[in-house]
């Protein structure tokens, strides 16, 4: 760039010398589209770069020049090398390579192949290659015994014989099936080379009085057994037993010498079943399964089944039989089941009425309920049988601080969960609850290693929209009245059901703050009670409360202010606020109606006697003030807004009327909406696009922080949502077209407007 400056012309003139270079030269020689050299940068003219291409196959090729700019010159040279690829050599001559060697080896390299087997001799090998290969071999003398074999009773015949070759240190071990202790020579013979033998034998004693004994009882056979002899024994059904039988194997008298083997048997030992079993096993995500079918081919006096539930098994979520193969299934009393940890015993001889009779079939069925463990592992200590409330105790054999059991697969998932009885610092347990998963208890402070008891208690909470955390003291809650705090989850404020399952038909219930005895709701029998706010500093119980008045919590309707009695009251309560807003628009008629009341007023107490001259003028003047300050009251719009707004909250608040937080959500926005325009009209500042936009960000805080339910949502979801749009859309367009109108650049210019009126006798006039 050139920078001229001073006053006056200037004349110039610029001369340049133009170059050229070569910028980023590349080649492809044997032209498969990849380069093989390249040199990266600019070479000016003369300048020459150098590089190397590796691995070029032999051939013709005809090579392809890049470039980002300019022009080059290359020249091509290449030093020819020669190598050896895939070389093997056959030593026999049979057409086969005995060595061999996958790949390209250099002028220098070389490779070592061993070639095992090769017979004495000389031996002629070929060499292939696809160039040339020195060879050179070298030979290590070996020595193979060939199919040796061993006479020992000098008949000729092999007693003993290996048929193969054994190398230098190679043994095998060949069996004899009879054999003379006293033999002294033996014949060894082989096909080639020689062999070392070492000859040795077991003494083995026959066996006598063989027999074995069952749970006490023996039976034995009489006489001795040679090799390989069998014979049976039968044995009394009697002696059988039910679960584990004993059974003792005897072989000899026990008269053998100290020097001798002792006397071996084999036995093949069986007994008919006493009963016949089948059993279904199904292990699933969340659930073990038995079903088990046993038949009794005997009469039993005493009978037990055992179900072995895994570890991770933390209750029965059901436990029924059938007898007779009829019938319907029933829940297995509690007088005929026990718990053993995880292990489950049953006793048949209870359910058939204290013996199995013979051909007896009975059925049992068997669900249990895994811990669903995240980020940890757990050991189920006790679980909790089927039917009561869940008491149960874990290990916690890995666990995070994150870590959590999730209960919604339990016997008992919708109710409140909590631990007891922990082995370390339990301030921080709580339960998670959520609209979008199940129930989650955790134990942050827990380590691995830790135990704790897991129980529940007789309420369900369920957070209307989002989570909420819950923790129960152990040492204040119970069955009849149960106790718990609640917690923010991921968002403050949050309100909850509170359905206690322990409540009878019929009674009144009521959900208190224990700090404050403050009542939340009451519900008469098993129903949801509401918990507006989840941040709640005190303990929360649930009770038995006395039954609702004739008024109890105020009219939520106006159908219900005139069931209860509060019509009127209301009617004339909000009534004398809106006279304020009437009196407000007429304040000169209405101050003349006030003067009238207080002469009337004052001329009838100017009648009294002895004192009526006095009185008057008093009540003339208290009518005309109090009137003078209610007109004053009413022409200000935003007083007289004020003063209904807090009738309205005190209303609310006192019982006298009652609405849900959704109406009052809505009531707000209106109130919002209002109030708003009054204002903007009052400081003249009112155009319909601002009174929309302030009434749109103000309605969607209300909407969203003032209801219980997620209004905001809702309202997205709605086929309102559309108008609302619309709505939104002319707003914007409004305060661009009034943004621009108040930012012409006409707005400095001075404007003179030129009115032209018609004026009643002087058409003259001008002004």
């Amino acid at each position: 760039s050139i920078s001229v400056s001073g006053a006056g012309a200037v004349d110039y003139s610029l001369d340049y010398t133009a170059r050229t270079g070569t910028e980023n030269p590349s080649i492809d020689i044997n032209g498969d589209g990849s380069t093989d050299a390249s040199y990266s940068g600019i070479l000016q003219p003369g300048q020459t770069a150098t590089v190397s291409a590796s691995n070029v196959p032999t051939g013709s090729h005809t090579a392809t020049v890049s470039l980002d700019d300019g022009k080059v010159d290359t020249d091509l040279s290449f030093t020819e090398r020669t190598a050896t690829k895939n070389p093997s050599i056959d030593i026999n001559d049979d057409g086969t390579a005995d060595a061999s060697y996958d790949g390209v080896l250099m002028d220098g390299e070389t490779v070592t192949r061993s070639l095992p087997d090769i017979e004495s001799g000389s031996q002629t090998a070929q060499v292939a290659t696809g160039h040339k290969v020195g060879v050179e071999a070298g030979s290590t003398i070996t020595t193979t015994t060939e199919d040796p074999t061993l006479d020992i009773d000098g008949d000729g015949m092999a007693e003993a014989e290996y048929l193969g070759k054994l190398n230098e240190g190679e043994s095998q071990t060949v069996q004899i099936d009879q054999f003379d202790s006293s033999v002294s020579n033996a014949t060894v013979g082989t096909q080639s080379g020689a062999v070392d033998v070492a000859i040795g034998y077991t003494e083995r004693t026959v066996t006598e009085d063989a027999g074995v004994i069952i749970n006490g009882q023996p039976v034995r056979m009489s006489g001795t057994l040679s090799q390989d002899d069998t014979t049976t024994l039968m044995a009394n059904q009697s002696w059988l037993q039910s679960g584990q039988n004993n059974v003792t194997v005897v072989a000899g008298d026990g008269d053998t010498g100290t020097d001798a083997p002792a006397p071996t048997v084999d036995v093949d030992y069986q007994h008919e079943l006493t009963t016949r079993r089948a059993v279904t096993f199904q292990d699933e995500a969340f659930s073990e399964r038995y079903n088990i079918s046993r038949t009794y081919l005997s009469s039993r006096e005493s009978a037990t089944l055992t179900i072995p539930h895994a570890q991770n098994i933390i209750s029965l979520r059901s436990l029924e039989v059938r007898v007779g193969q009829s019938g319907s299934w029933t829940q297995i009393p509690a007088s005929a089941r026990t718990m053993q940890g995880t292990e489950l015993q049953i006793d048949i001889a209870e359910l058939t009425g204290g013996t199995v009779p013979k051909g007896t079939t009975v059925e049992v069925r068997s669900v249990g309920s895994k811990v669903d463990v995240h980020n940890g592992a757990v050991t189920v200590l006790d679980a909790t049988s089927v039917g009561t409330d869940l008491d149960s105790r874990v290990r916690l054999d890995s666990w995070a601080s994150d870590a959590y059991i999730s209960v919604g697969n339990t016997s008992q998932p919708q109710q409140l969960h909590y631990g007891v009885n922990e082995s370390y610092s339990a301030e921080g347990d709580y339960a998670e609850l959520s609209t979008r998963h199940a129930q989650r208890v955790h134990f942050p402070e827990a380590t691995a290693g830790s135990e704790v008891g897991v129980r529940t208690a007789p309420v369900q909470l369920s957070p209307v929209n989002g989570t909420i955390r819950a923790s129960v003291p152990e040492q204040q809650t119970n069955a009849t009245s149960p106790a718990f705090t609640v917690a923010p989850g991921q968002r403050s404020g949050e309100s909850f059901t509170v359905e206690y399952l322990g409540a009878t038909e019929g009674s009144w219930y009521g959900v208190y703050e224990v700090d404050t005895t403050k009542r939340f709701d009451r519900v008469q029998g098993r129903e949801p009670m509401t918990v507006p706010k989840d941040n709640i500093d005190s303990v929360i119980r649930v009770k038995t409360a006395s039954a609702p008045t004739a008024n109890p919590d105020g009219a939520s309707t106006i159908f219900g202010a005139a069931d209860q009695g509060n019509l009127v009251g209301l009617v004339a309560l909000f009534g004398s606020i809106a006279m304020l807003f009437v009196i407000g628009r007429r304040p000169k008629r209405s101050r003349n109606v006030v003067d009238s009341l207080a002469a009337s007023a004052g001329a009838a107490a100017g009648q009294l006697p002895r004192v009526g001259g006095i009185v008057e003028d008093g009540v003339t003047s208290s009518i005309e003030a109090l009137g003078d300050a209610i007109v004053t009251l009413g022409e200000n719009t935003i007083l007289t807004s004020a003063v209904g707004a807090a009738a309205l909250v005190a209303a609310i608040q006192s019982g006298y009327i009652d609405i849900g937080p959704e109406l009052g959500a809505m009531l707000a926005v209106t109130g919002l909406a209002i109030g708003s325009l009054v204002f903007l009209q009052r400081i003249g500042e009112f155009t319909t696009a601002r009174w929309i936009a302030i009434v749109g960000v103000l309605g969607v805080l209300a909407l969203q922080w003032l209801g219980e339910g997620d209004l905001l949502t809702a309202l997205v979801n709605s086929d309102a949502f559309v108008l609302v749009v619309v709505i939104a859309g002319f707003a914007v367009i409004q305060l661009v077209r009034e943004y621009r109108a108040n930012n012409s650049p006409d707005d400095d210019q001075p404007q003179v407007n030129i009115i032209a009126r018609r004026s009643g006798g002087n058409r003259g006039s001008d002004d």
